[in-house]
């Protein structure tokens, strides 16, 4: 309890000096990805200025922990939490950006801005033209998967995609090149289903990087 009054108190400070510093906040509701020293996960941002903004989140932070925003691919923005409530956090940039190019949703130049994705790998089943290959992921975003499938696959053709934990996609080769091969999906993962997933995959890989126990008797436990 006291902790969750004491994230309180900071949320309203950290609130104030917004206000009184005349940020211009912008309401957004956009998907964005938060990198942790645990791993990635998606967000769903609620507001933000050039110095920070206000995200809703499936996972406990900590105020003070260190993180990484990311609207798009090529955006690196470093952050401290400087307040928790509940599922919703304020993120304080570390140097201040450029509002209106960040929350651009095209580029005037250059490849369209993706997605964030999750970098996660894990196993699964692919079926093209009727052929079966096991997969395994290398990153995943709500519209679309990376995977390693051995062989070429011919872009635009029909794709059918399992992976572990996650409900059956349906989607299109985009794609494919030295055994890589790209899949957009025709409806896309809903946020938290996909956070989830990815939280448990990296939680289920601690678990196997973790040392073997070795008795007195210098076996190792199984």
């Amino acid at each position: 309890m006291a902790g969750r009054a004491e994230s309180q108190v900071v949320a309203e400070s950290a609130t104030q000096h917004d206000r009184r510093h005349g940020e211009r906040f912008v309401t957004i509701f956009r998907v964005g990805k938060i990198t942790r020293s645990t791993g990635d996960e998606l967000c769903m941002l609620r507001n933000m200025s050039e110095g920070g903004a206000m995200a809703n989140v499936a996972s406990l932070f900590d105020v003070g922990e260190q993180v990484t925003l990311n609207l798009r691919l090529e955006e690196r923005i470093k952050a401290s939490v400087v307040w928790v409530r509940d599922s919703v956090v304020g993120l304080a940039f570390i140097k201040p950006v450029d509002l209106e190019a960040v929350l651009a949703t095209s580029a005037p130049e250059g490849p369209r801005p993706r997605a964030p994705r999750l970098t996660v790998a894990a196993q699964g089943r692919l079926h093209v033209d009727r052929e079966a290959y096991r997969v395994v992921t290398t990153d995943v975003s709500q519209s679309g998967a990376k995977l390693f499938v051995g062989v070429p696959l011919v872009p635009s053709s029909r794709a059918t995609l399992w992976i572990d934990g996650l409900p059956q996609q349906t989607g299109v080769v985009r794609w494919s090149a030295n055994g890589m091969v790209g899949i957009s999906f025709l409806l896309p993962i809903k946020i938290w289903a996909l956070t989830e997933w990815a939280r448990t995959q990296h939680s289920q890989l601690e678990s196997f990087k973790r040392p073997s126990i070795v008795p007195d008797d210098g076996t190792v436990a199984t």
